[in-house]
């Protein structure tokens, strides 16, 4: 299914989903023990989803928002979990769900969305978005299909409201992965 996606929506960013031990490796070091809201962007199958429901506590919420209305439905029936919302939406639409579900603030925001595919603007709103709701001591996660220029390009977008932490690239997965952890800026530079 996840091969089908791919070559029938340009949103959909590898032809198969991260393996295991790369979305452990990603995760692994961050602290959601305390961790009340988790939004992940662009969740394809769940990965990092059943990854994420693992860790977490117990009445911490997660938000998983994909535009792909196929890897929505398959990811809303793949995991029963009743802290889990799937929103079939657009990542840019991050303020508006947040909103709507009255969340003020998120800990954790992890994005798989393919940042070189998107708009400008789009780019823009969804920094604006993630920055305005992420805590002051939230995590921002980026992991991304690792090729030339990439993580430069991504790093630049991000820039302006968010100063990354780590950086490491994740060789072992098809494509290859970069991921990186921001945190807020203490002053924005918009």
């Amino acid at each position: 299914m996840y091969l089908m996606e791919f070559l029938n929506d340009i949103t959909v960013a590898s032809i198969i989903p991260t393996r295991k031990a790369c979305v452990n490796d990603a995760l692994n070091t961050l602290n959601v023990s305390q961790a009340k809201v988790i939004v992940e962007l662009g969740p394809g199958n769940g990965v990092f989803t059943k990854r994420l429901l693992q860790i977490a506590p117990a009445d911490c919420r997660v938000i998983a928002i994909e535009m792909n209305k196929n890897l929505a439905s398959e990811l809303r029936s793949a995991i029963s979990d009743s802290r889990l919302e799937v929103i079939e939406q657009s990542a840019s639409d991050l303020g508006q769900i947040l909103i709507e579900r009255k969340i003020q603030s998120v800990d954790f925001i992890i994005s798989g969305i393919p940042f070189s595919l998107m708009s400008k603007i789009d780019k823009r709103n969804l920094c604006v978005e993630a920055a305005r709701f992420l805590s002051v001591k939230g995590t921002l996660v980026i992991y991304q299909a690792r090729f030339p220029g990439g993580q430069f390009l991504v790093e630049k977008t991000i820039r302006p409201w968010f100063q990354v932490k780590r950086s490491r690239a994740m060789m072992f997965n098809l494509p290859p992965l970069y991921v990186l952890e921001a945190k807020l800026r203490t002053t924005l530079s918009v």
